[in-house]
């Protein structure tokens, strides 16, 4: 599998997007997902915008590497937050 499809409206963490990432797979996701780069966003109500952003994951070596961090990087502030919330 080279590229995921999440175009949900309401889910803003999303476990198949997780797992995609983790596995190096990106994923076109609308707006609701905000962990990951604005590019992996395309407008849900537009196939064609689908469709480009999809394209460009697709060709964008990085992209990959880059929703990995933004993966990290979510789960880490998550934690923190967490930590701070319990007085850890």
């Amino acid at each position: 599998m080279h590229l995921l499809l999440q175009p949900s409206y309401t889910e803003s963490f999303n476990m198949v997007t997780a797992d995609g990432i983790a596995e190096g797979i990106p994923s076109v996701v609308s707006s609701a997902i905000d962990w990951l780069p604005d590019y992996f966003h395309a407008d849900v109500d537009d196939v064609s915008s689908v469709a480009r952003v999809g394209r460009h994951l697709l060709h964008d070596p990085h992209a990959a590497r880059e929703g990995l961090q933004a993966l990290k990087r979510y789960v880490y502030n998550g934690i923190a937050s967490y930590r701070e919330w319990l007085g850890a």
